[in-house]
């Protein structure tokens, strides 16, 4: 696939309006490490399973964000890409971290509201996708 150079120039406007976001989230996760870091050093006995979990989920969105940095230059595309997938993983971070204290119901409810949501706007990009290809 040959991108032209509008498609190059709109890719890379919205990777700059993106590093915004990918900023701030950096900036939560690094604070959450530290925090989940000092939590394990006072307590003598294993960390719960969630806390693995969002540990992971973490990785996941940090490795992310640093990979597209260092691909933006050379793929725009490829980055905006990766910035995508590690928001994905960041709201899907957030929403484990907000549940952990919530009755078995609610957590339901929000995991439900989550996934419709996610649907909601894979359709919409898809959709939208569509329309400006033609």
């Amino acid at each position: 696939m040959v991108e032209t150079v509008e498609q190059t120039e709109s890719l890379a406007a919205g990777h700059q309006i993106n590093r915004e976001w990918t900023n701030v989230t950096v900036g939560f996760c690094l604070a959450f490490v530290i925090e989940i870091a000092v939590l394990s050093a006072q307590i003598n006995s294993e960390l719960p399973t969630v806390f693995h979990l969002v540990s992971v989920s973490l990785s996941l969105v940090l490795a992310s964000f640093v990979v597209s940095k260092f691909t933006g230059s050379r793929s725009p595309l490829t980055a905006q890409v990766l910035e995508r997938v590690g928001m994905l993983f960041a709201v899907t971070r957030f929403v484990t971290d907000v549940t952990i204290p919530f009755l078995f119901w609610l957590k339901v409810t929000t995991w439900v509201i989550y996934l419709i949501s996610m649907v909601l706007v894979f359709l919409c990009s898809y959709y939208f996708s569509d329309q400006t290809q033609e």
